[in-house]
C-alpha cells in the first residue's frame, strides 16, 4: 500500500498551459511531481500578495514587447481624419442644397438670365481652374486613379492632392452649380474626402516622432518607403470616407472603394478603411441629421408582387443598363473630341463657350430641369404624389427628360468645370425608368407603380455608366427606406444593367476616363510651383514591378506591424 502511495506521488504531473498566455508562465516550471504542486500551492496561499505581484510584472512585461504605440497612432488618425470628413461631406452637401436653391430663384424669376450666367460663368470657372486650380476639373475621381498609378514619391502629386485643390475643388464645384451646370458635388467630395485624409497623414509624420520612424521603414527592395503606401492608401480610404459622408452609405463608401478605385488591400488598410469610413457617416449623421436622400419614396405603397418583379426586372436591367451603356460611350467619344481643341488657349474656350452655351439652350427650353444636380427630379419621380425634396408638390418631368439631362451633363463635363456625374446619372436613370415605365410597362400591367420601375432604372442605368454594379446597388440602397420586395430585385436590375452595358461600352467609364493621365500644365496658368515640377512618371501597367509591388504591399505589412 505503502508503495502504491509512494509510485503515485512519484509520478509526474503535467501543468503545461494550453493557452496562448505560455509564455507568461515561463519561470514556472511545467513538469512538478504532486509534492512539489502542493508545496507550490501552499506557498501562494500564504503569501498571495506576492505571487500576484509577481505574476503582474511578467504580463506587464510581456504586453510591453507586444504593443504597437505606432498602429495606436496611425489608427487614432484615420479615426479623426474620418470625422473631419464627415463634417466637410455634411458641408458641402448642405451648401449644395442651398446652392441649387439660389440657382432655382434666379430662373424662376428672371430665367433670361439662363443666356448671360450658364455660358459666361461656366467660362469664368474654367479661366479660375486653369489659372489658379489646375487638378480640380471634372468629377476627381479620375484623377485619383491615375495617382494610385504614379511612381512613387513623384512630386505631381501635388497636382491632385493639395490644401489649394481641395479647397478650390469644393468652391468651384459650388459655383457651377449656381450657373446652372448638371453636375453634382459627390464626386467633388470624394477628391477633397482623399486631401484631408492625407493632410492628417502628413502633419502626423511632421509632429509625431514614432509615427514618423515607421513611415521611413523601406518597403521591401522595390526602393520605396512605408511612407509612400500610406500616402496612396489614404487617397484610397479618404475616398471611401467621402462617399460614406456624401450619401450617408459606409457600406457603399467601402465598396465604391474595392470595386472602383482599389486593386490592392491589406488587412491593416481595411481596418482603418472601416474606421475612416465608420466615423465618416457617423459624423455626417451627427451634423446634418440622419436622413434618405429620396424620402419622397415610399416603401409600403410600393410593393411588387413576386410575379412581377420576376419579369418587371430583367426588362429594367436591360433597358436600363443599355442607356447607361450608350451614355458613357458618348461621354468618352466627346473627351477624345475635346482634345482636338485644346491646342490653342483660343481654342479651349471657345469649346468651353459652345458647349456651356448649349447647355443654357437645353435648361431654357425645360424649365430649368436640366440645371443643377437632379435629385429634385428623381425625387418627384421616385414619389406617388410628385413630391420634391423640399416636399412641395412639383409637375412631372417629361417622358424624353433623361435625353436632356443625360446631354446636359456631357455637355457640362466636357467643359472641364469642377463637378461630380454621380447625381446627374442618378437623376437620368430615373427618368429611364420612367420612359421604360410609359413605353412598355405601364400597358402590360396596371399594378407596377412608376416609382418602383424609377428606382429600378436609376440602378441599372447607374450600374451600366459605372460598371460597378455592387457599388450602384449599395448606394442607391442607402438613398432610400431599404425594405420591401425590390430590394432583391434592385440588385437583379444592378448586374444586369452591368452585364448590357458591356454590350455597347466594352471599357468602364472611370479606368477609361483615367488613362488620360494628369493633362499638361495649362499655359495660361499662374501656379509658378507646379510649373517647376517634372514629367509625371507612371508605373506602365505591363511592367512587372508594378505587380511585384502590389504583392510586396501584401507580404511585407503584416511583417512590418508585428515588428
Amino acid at each position: 500500500m505503502a508503495s502504491s502511495c509512494m509510485s503515485s506521488a512519484s509520478r509526474k504531473v503535467d501543468f503545461s498551459p494550453v493557452t496562448s498566455e505560455a509564455s507568461v508562465l515561463e519561470d514556472y516550471p511545467t513538469e512538478m511531481s504532486a509534492t512539489e504542486a502542493l508545496t507550490r500551492v501552499k506557498g501562494f496561499c500564504s503569501h498571495p500578495h506576492r505571487h500576484l505581484c509577481a505574476f503582474m510584472r511578467r504580463w506587464a512585461r510581456v504586453q510591453k514587447e507586444h504593443l504597437q504605440l505606432t498602429q495606436i497612432w496611425m489608427g487614432l488618425i484615420f479615426v479623426i481624419g474620418g470625422l473631419i470628413i464627415g463634417c466637410a461631406a455634411a458641408g458641402i452637401g448642405q451648401a449644395s442644397e442651398k446652392t441649387e436653391e439660389l440657382q432655382r430663384y434666379w430662373f424662376d424669376q428672371y430665367n433670361w438670365l439662363a443666356w448671360v450666367v450658364v455660358p459666361f460663368g461656366l467660362t469664368l470657372n474654367v479661366l479660375i481652374t486653369r489659372c489658379f486650380f489646375d487638378g480640380t476639373a471634372g468629377s476627381g475621381i479620375p484623377l485619383e486613379m491615375t495617382a494610385f498609378i504614379l511612381k512613387d514619391g513623384d512630386p505631381n502629386i501635388l497636382r491632385i492632392f493639395s490644401i489649394r485643390i481641395g479647397i478650390g475643388k469644393a468652391v468651384l464645384t459650388l459655383f457651377g452649380q449656381l450657373c446652372g451646370a448638371s453636375s453634382g458635388r459627390e464626386g467633388p467630395t470624394v477628391q477633397v474626402a482623399s486631401i484631408i485624409l492625407l493632410y492628417s497623414i502628413k502633419l502626423a509624420d511632421r509632429f509625431i516622432p514614432p509615427i514618423r520612424k515607421e513611415l521611413d521603414k523601406p518597403l521591401g527592395d522595390s526602393g520605396s518607403h512605408l511612407r509612400d503606401l500610406y500616402y496612396r492608401d489614404a487617397a484610397l480610404v479618404g475616398g471611401a470616407a467621402g462617399i460614406s459622408g456624401a450619401f450617408n452609405t459606409p457600406l457603399g463608401g467601402i465598396i465604391f472603394a474595392i470595386e472602383e478605385m482599389g486593386g490592392r488591400f491589406t488587412k491593416t488598410l481595411g481596418q482603418m478603411m472601416v474606421l475612416s469610413v465608420a466615423m465618416a457617416g457617423a459624423m455626417s449623421i451627427i451634423v446634418q441629421g440622419y436622413h434618405v436622400v429620396f424620402e419622397s419614396f415610399d416603401a409600403d405603397e410600393n410593393e411588387m408582387s413576386d410575379t412581377a418583379s420576376l419579369w418587371v426586372s430583367p426588362i429594367i436591367g436591360v433597358v436600363g443598363g443599355l442607356f447607361g451603356g450608350i451614355w458613357a460611350m458618348a461621354l468618352l467619344v466627346g473627351v477624345h473630341m475635346k482634345k482636338l481643341f485644346l491646342g490653342s488657349i483660343g481654342g479651349t474656350y471657345t469649346w468651353v463657350f459652345v458647349c456651356a452655351t448649349l447647355v443654357a439652350l437645353i435648361g431654357y427650353f425645360n424649365d430649368g430641369d436640366t440645371f443643377g444636380s437632379g435629385f429634385e427630379e428623381a425625387s418627384v419621380l421616385l414619389s406617388n404624389t410628385g413630391e420634391g425634396l423640399d416636399g412641395d408638390h412639383e409637375e412631372l418631368p417629361p417622358k424624353y427628360y433623361f435625353v436632356l439631362k443625360g446631354l446636359a451633363t456631357i455637355l457640362t463635363y466636357l467643359t472641364g468645370i469642377p463637378g461630380g456625374i454621380f447625381a446627374p446619372t442618378i437623376a437620368t436613370g430615373t427618368s429611364v425608368g420612367h420612359f421604360v415605365y410609359w413605353a412598355i410597362l405601364q400597358g402590360i400591367d396596371k399594378s407596377v407603380t412608376r416609382p418602383k420601375v424609377c428606382l429600378l432604372g436609376a440602378t441599372a442605368y447607374f450600374a451600366g455608366v459605372t460598371q460597378s454594379p455592387i457599388t450602384a446597388f449599395s448606394i442607391m440602397l442607402g438613398m432610400i427606406d431599404s425594405r420591401g420586395s425590390y430590394v432583391p430585385a434592385m440588385l437583379i436590375c444592378s448586374v444586369l444593367g452591368w452585364l448590357s452595358a458591356q454590350l455597347v461600352s466594352p471599357r468602364a467609364l472611370y479606368p477609361a476616363l483615367a488613362e488620360s493621365r494628369i493633362p499638361p500644365l495649362p499655359p495660361e496658368s499662374c501656379q509658378k510651383e507646379l510649373k517647376a515640377l517634372p514629367p509625371p512618371q507612371y508605373i506602365s501597367k505591363k511592367d512587372i514591378e508594378r505587380q511585384a509591388d502590389f504583392i510586396e504591399v501584401s507580404m511585407t505589412l503584416p511583417r512590418i506591424t508585428h515588428v
